[in-house]
């Protein structure tokens, strides 16, 4: 996502590497915490959604992508505002907000 805002990132492991900075993304953001309340909030909508079985099911495994989704996102606006507002609003204000 942040190649194509148009920033140079290069993944090595846990490290993203921006040029002028490095983003750790430690195993408490990896989006593993994300993961398990989307799958319980799926599997309750799932539960009182009156439809065929296989809409439930596929409602229960959108959760799997959506998470992958919403962690990438999240990651990568981190670098965004590092770059635009500098590593204090990137760190404190929106690492905190986000859940990060």
């Amino acid at each position: 996502m942040l190649q194509w805002y148009g920033m140079s990132a290069f993944r090595e492991g846990n490290i993203i590497d921006l040029g002028f900075t490095q983003l750790q993304v430690v195993d408490a953001c990896s989006g593993l915490r994300y993961l398990y309340p989307l799958i319980i909030m799926a599997i309750l909508l799932a539960y009182f959604f009156k439809s065929a079985w296989w809409k439930k099911v596929v409602m229960v495994m959108s959760a799997v992508p959506l998470t992958i989704a919403t962690n990438s996102l999240r990651i990568a606006m981190t670098g965004v505002l590092y770059e635009i507002w500098g590593p204090a609003v990137a760190e404190d204000f929106f690492h905190g907000f986000s859940g990060g």
